[in-house]
């Protein structure tokens, strides 16, 4: 008979999945490279250290344990981003220094995002919210959970490019502009999503259960962007309620 699983060691799992979310996020949404993206952590951070492209990859696949130096430099390479893309290229080198000095280039900077406190979007994550993920005692609510599609429904992805048509509709969009506009702001970098979500939205292509169930989030994000609603207010589970209604 299995021991009886304890409160602490089910937050403590729960916050090693949310930060890897977290990183997951961070990739999933960036596009420059993952050697970029540790450079522009070595930039905020003002050294190089042993924090590298495999690294962030072994922790957003679940390879990886979390260690503190990780969340120090995913904090610094949050930062960098946040004073580059809200308080402009000359404060950034301003404060950090040249950031050719770790061979980065503007448009590789240009190409990352910066994460924000919840509740206060003008704010970036810092260390100690970091922790605090980690701990399993701060969810960001625009990452969204894991939801798994309910059994015993028909497919939903013959749903999908009526939801996004309608979308583009009330934005009051025409058809190609929406397409352009949905793609923009459909979070993932990788090219052959990208080519499959255009498909979808235009209703050449459908997705499999198992693809819309890796989907959800992304397109969420895409759908709470055209709607104009506020960051964390539209995410997997209300994409999923509208499917299922």
């Amino acid at each position: 008979m299995a021991a009886a699983r304890h409160p602490l060691a089910q937050t403590l799992e729960q916050g090693d999945h949310w930060i890897r979310q977290v990183v997951a996020h961070w990739v999933d949404r960036s596009t420059c490279s993952l050697r970029e993206m540790a450079s522009i952590a070595h930039w905020g951070l003002g050294e190089r250290t042993s924090f590298s492209h495999s690294i962030i990859s072994r922790i957003a696949n679940g390879k990886l344990g979390i260690s503190l130096p990780p969340l120090i430099c995913l904090e610094a390479a949050n930062r960098a981003a946040w004073l580059w893309h809200t308080k402009g290229a000359e404060a950034a080198r301003a404060e950090l220094g040249p950031p050719s000095t770790f061979k980065l280039t503007d448009a590789a900077i240009d190409g990352t995002i910066w994460l924000p406190v919840p509740g206060e979007e003008h704010h970036p994550l810092d260390l100690s919210d970091l922790v605090l993920i980690w701990a399993g005692r701060l969810e960001l609510p625009y990452l969204g959970a894991r939801l798994l599609l309910p059994g015993g429904q028909p497919n939903l992805s013959d749903k999908l490019p009526r939801l996004l048509d309608a979308t583009i509709v009330a934005a009051g969009l025409s058809p190609m502009v929406g397409v352009r506009q949905l793609l923009a702001a459909y979070p993932a970098a990788d090219e052959a999503r990208r080519e499959r979500f255009q498909s979808v939205i235009l209703g050449q292509q459908q997705l499999t259960r198992d693809e819309l169930q890796d989907e959800l989030l992304a397109i969420a994000e895409a759908v709470r962007v055209l709607r104009g609603l506020p960051l964390g207010s539209y995410g997997p589970a209300q994409l999923l309620a509208e499917l299922l209604a």
